[in-house]
């Protein structure tokens, strides 16, 4: 897989494949049940760990914002707060918790992200709609909606060469109505009805953008 090619690429790690995919991976018989058992633990020492982290303090500063400070480790926070050597955290366990204190909220940012745009599985393209009266669209884009004819605005954004412009293109299509028709189209799901959707595919193309120009 080219993690640059990846959309969401600060949660889809290599580090992480673990915590990530273990249930799949003890579902279908991959992985031995008590393999899987040991790393939801080491999940879930990991959320403690980051929790209890934010609950302490070096004076008037958070422990977890000094990790985050550039060549922090553990041991200094140790230094600080003796008991932390009692928590019995193994260098994974540390590792992922030193990554989440670095890139904490980016990685909040983008699992928001994440969660709007499943919204956009549950908002419904009409099959009245013709994508060829929409001004904005780009060709390609026409093209693709019309020969794929997705049901929902999720199916239109996993078709290559529909971009996120053209998504926000399509939501304002789909606000106002199915042209020539009079259909009253269903209101959108409530954190896209919100504004999110045009934050949420800014940011999409925003991502996509460095993704391409790292190529």
């Amino acid at each position: 897989m080219f993690t640059s090619r990846a959309e969401f690429r600060l949660l889809l790690r290599h580090d992480n494949a673990d915590l990530r995919l273990i249930e799949h991976g003890v579902d279908l018989g991959l992985v031995p049940a008590e393999h899987g058992a040991r790393i939801v633990e080491k999940r879930a020492q990991i959320e403690s760990t980051l929790e209890r982290l934010r609950r302490t303090f070096a004076g008037t500063e958070q422990l977890l914002a000094r990790l985050r400070r550039p060549g922090a480790t553990f041991s200094e926070l140790t230094e600080l707060h003796p008991e932390i050597s009692e928590w019995n955290l193994g260098p994974e366990v540390e590792e992922q918790v030193r990554i989440h204190a670095r890139y904490e909220s980016y990685i909040d940012r983008q699992a928001g992200l994440v969660a709007r745009m499943h919204r956009l599985e549950e908002w419904q393209i009409p099959s009245t709609l013709d994508v060829r009266s929409i001004i904005g669209l780009r060709s390609e884009a026409v093209e693709k909606l019309t020969r794929f004819r997705p049901r929902t605005l999720g199916a239109a954004r996993r078709i290559a060469g529909v971009t996120p412009s053209d998504l926000s293109i399509l939501m304002i299509a789909l606000r106002a109505g199915v042209p020539g028709t009079g259909e009253v189209l269903q209101e959108p799901p409530a954190e896209l009805a919100s504004g999110g959707d045009s934050g949420t595919l800014s940011e999409a193309a925003k991502d996509q953008e460095r993704s391409e120009d790292r190529e």
